[in-house]
């Protein structure tokens, strides 16, 4: 870049951010960060609170797949330990098999 363009580019961010931070100043209330970024592309499109809600029947569901996968992994690692002198369970090593039940227990958690 030129010393010309380096002025430029610094000019058109100086005024992005003064158009943001005069924004900011501007409104009442407080906004998040991503508001004004939004604010500043012209793409800001309020979202209501109850477009967020999640109903209680798909919260139950997630919440019984969750109780599930975590149930799951619990007692496959019971199996693994009540198991690890078998061959088969020996010949795909029970630590690795027991690492893969913590993944998903941690997975299943989150």
């Amino acid at each position: 870049y030129s010393d010309a363009q380096r002025r430029k580019v610094s000019m058109s961010l100086e005024r992005s951010w003064q158009a943001m931070i005069q924004m900011h100043d501007s409104q009442g209330r407080a906004l998040t960060t991503s508001a004004f970024y939004e604010k500043s592309l012209g793409v800001y499109d309020s979202v209501s609170s109850s477009d967020l809600y999640i109903g209680w029947l798909s919260r139950g569901i997630g919440w019984g797949l969750g109780g599930l996968s975590c149930s799951l992994s619990v007692a496959l690692a019971v199996w693994v330990l009540s198991y690890q002198n078998e061959r088969v369970v020996r010949a795909s090593q029970p630590i690795f098999l027991l690492l893969i039940c913590v993944g998903t227990l941690v997975m299943a958690s989150s």
